[in-house]
């Protein structure tokens, strides 16, 4: 993937927002970037629309601000001259695509059949927008579409909110998910940013899906770890599962057999170890690259935190 598909990966929702206001830009802008969403598409569906994307993009350089809902060649040129990083547009536009192509814009144009993938393929896009997506046929539809287009990636748009959210993510294909219902225009028309800020909240944790995958407790030597393990089966009503001589399992608890470790591990859930990785960098947390370790589709599956918390270390593993 290109660095801006790549960084729309790493953040898994794309807040489409329709800005009527040239007010309301920046405030909209730190509102998305407090609740951990430092993104934004802003459709040309006001006068004010080159406005707000110039404003973001010349005032707040931590935000990747895109253009949506382009329509033509001479929208694309407004949008990138006012400083936008992508053009998301709801059909497929050749003229749109050319013209991005053109500039070093990364252009998504949205698609939602077969035939217009195939244009998008054939014009070297690595990512298409599948609109409307609800309306479109939903995840059945996305499936299908994705099985003959190895190596498309797709972001949904239309229709998704946070109950659907993370059933998109959850497609290999998806690369993320476009929603208008973090920055709504009755949020915006009564100036709650701080609502705002919330929704951006609640879908970047349904994002990522973090949960407890497992508690492991260390053992240092077989009679302790059959011992510990029984202890905790007794406690919890649980039977033990033995994963391999060293290892025994009960729900969100494993027991290892190992002399040499000082400290219990911690595994989180994720629904991406990539994003989640970038949202940890984000808030400073470094992990231990040492540590990766990479499944046969070359996802990342696991990654230790470099710092311990509490006594413990962490761990991401992907779900």
């Amino acid at each position: 993937m290109t660095a801006i598909i790549q960084q729309i990966h790493s953040y898994g929702v794309i807040p489409v927002v329709t800005v009527t206001r040239e007010a309301d830009a920046l405030p909209l802008a730190a509102a998305l970037r407090a609740g951990g969403l430092p993104i934004a598409e802003i459709t040309f569906r006001s006068a004010c629309a080159a406005a707000a994307i110039s404003l973001i993009a010349q005032s707040d350089p931590d935000m990747l601000v895109g253009a949506g809902t382009v329509l033509d060649a001479k929208q694309a040129e407004a949008a990138i001259a006012a400083g936008a990083a992508f053009v998301v547009s709801p059909g497929y536009s050749a003229e749109v695509v050319a013209y991005c192509q053109k500039r070093g814009v990364p252009v998504i144009p949205g698609c939602s059949n077969a035939t217009d993938i195939t244009a998008a393929a054939n014009a070297g896009l690595e990512a298409v927008k599948f609109f409307p997506a609800e309306a479109a046929g939903g995840i059945a539809a996305l499936k299908a579409l994705s099985a003959p287009f190895v190596g498309m990636k797709f972001v949904p748009t239309g229709g998704i909110t946070l109950a659907n959210l993370a059933d998109y993510l959850a497609l290999p294909s998806v690369v993320a998910c476009g929603g208008t219902f973090i920055a709504t225009k009755e949020l915006l028309d009564r100036g709650d940013f701080a609502a705002i800020t919330a929704n951006a909240r609640a879908a970047v944790t349904e994002a990522l899906g973090l949960s407890i995958a497992h508690v492991a407790l260390y053992a240092d030597s077989a009679d302790k770890l059959g011992a510990t393990a029984a202890t905790l089966a007794a406690i919890l009503g649980e039977g033990v599962h033995e994963f391999n001589p060293d290892v025994l399992r009960l729900r969100q608890f494993e027991v290892i057999r190992d002399p040499a470790a000082d400290m219990p591990h911690i595994a989180l859930y994720v629904n991406s170890c990539e994003r989640a990785a970038a949202h940890l960098s984000r808030m400073g947390i470094e992990l231990d690259d040492s540590t990766r370790a990479y499944n046969n589709n070359g996802d990342l599956r696991f990654v230790y935190f470099k710092e311990k918390i509490a006594g413990c270390r962490f761990h991401l593993l992907r779900r």
